[in-house]
């Protein structure tokens, strides 16, 4: 169930890659039974567009991140005052818009949407919602349509699972791809040329990052003009040097929650990079190697079944 609409004005700001509001002290009180972690999800409006997001706790209070889609529908500007009513629900309650709610009920898929976990169905509804454009929302739609008719058909007793083709070697440069002939530049880099780019600390700190990774696993590790990835079958984490700290980027099958992202980009609904600064070898602790092991799986192409 949820909770009542609270109704609001706020000053749309920004810090670093992040759009949010403060969400008033009053209305973190009123949605406070809905919490989970600190974190409430909700829904409403802003302006005349239908939102959905999620309360995360800061220093200052709630703040409610607004992403580039939202503020194209609501026509809303950084430094502007934006009016907001908004309602709580429980975390496992993912309301949708019209517009996905109309495309359910005309493919009557309505029950094989709510079948999905919490997690999957609000993975789902966040990728339709970050389309920027009207027509890129309204592809996204028919994408989670398609997606919810092939999981609807059951697989056969002892049919197999997708098979993972060999990897195939490119004769100019030794390159491995999943795909053959894939496009890709046949120029060749040492570590030490993207490394450059960050002096001793980023040396210092790749050192942590690839020890980290060869706790997980093999790997291979490639070096490109600015960067370097780690792969296995295909690249699951990339590193960044810059002079006073190196950026991580995973390539996660979910979205993973956590204040220390410097930014989430959601391709599709199994596709998210995550990019988390690195200052000091410190960073490099249980939690980053339990997403680098996750990572891992992507490079080994384990999500896909």
């Amino acid at each position: 169930m949820a909770s009542r609409t609270k109704r609001f004005q706020a000053r749309v700001r920004s810090t670093g890659p992040y759009t949010y509001v403060t969400v008033p002290e009053h209305v973190s009180r009123a949605f406070a039974t809905y919490a989970e972690k600190g974190r409430v999800r909700v829904f409403g409006r802003l302006e005349d567009a239908e939102i959905r997001g999620t309360l995360v706790p800061r220093a200052t209070g709630h703040w409610l991140f607004l992403h580039a889609a939202m503020r194209a529908a609501a026509s809303v500007r950084v430094g502007g005052i934006a009016r907001l009513e908004l309602r709580a629900t429980q975390w496992d309650d993912v309301p949708v818009g019209r517009d996905v709610k109309r495309a359910l009920g005309a493919a009557a898929l309505e029950d094989r949407f709510e079948a999905l976990s919490a997690s999957r169905r609000h993975e789902l509804i966040r990728w339709v919602d970050a389309a920027e454009l009207p027509e890129r929302r309204a592809k996204r739609i028919d994408a989670l349509i398609e997606d919810l008719k092939d999981a609807s058909v059951p697989r056969k007793k002892g049919q197999p699972g997708k098979r993972l083709k060999p990897l195939w070697k490119c004769p100019e440069c030794g390159h491995v791809f999943v795909n053959r002939n894939q496009w890709h530049s046949c120029k060749r880099y040492t570590l030490a040329e993207p490394l450059s780019k960050g002096g001793s600390l980023a040396r210092e700190l790749f050192a942590q990052v690839r020890k980290a990774v060869a706790s997980v696993g093999p790997t291979n590790v490639q070096a490109y003009r600015d960067k370097v990835s780690f792969l296995v079958r295909v690249r699951f984490l990339s590193v960044t040097p810059r002079k006073r700290w190196i950026d991580l980027g995973f390539w996660l099958p979910r979205r993973i929650e956590s204040a220390r992202w410097r930014k989430v980009e959601t391709l599709t609904p199994t596709d998210h990079v995550h990019v988390l600064r690195v200052r000091a070898a410190s960073d490099i602790d249980d939690e980053v190697i339990g997403w680098i092991r996750e990572a891992y799986a992507v490079g080994e192409q384990k999500h896909l079944g």
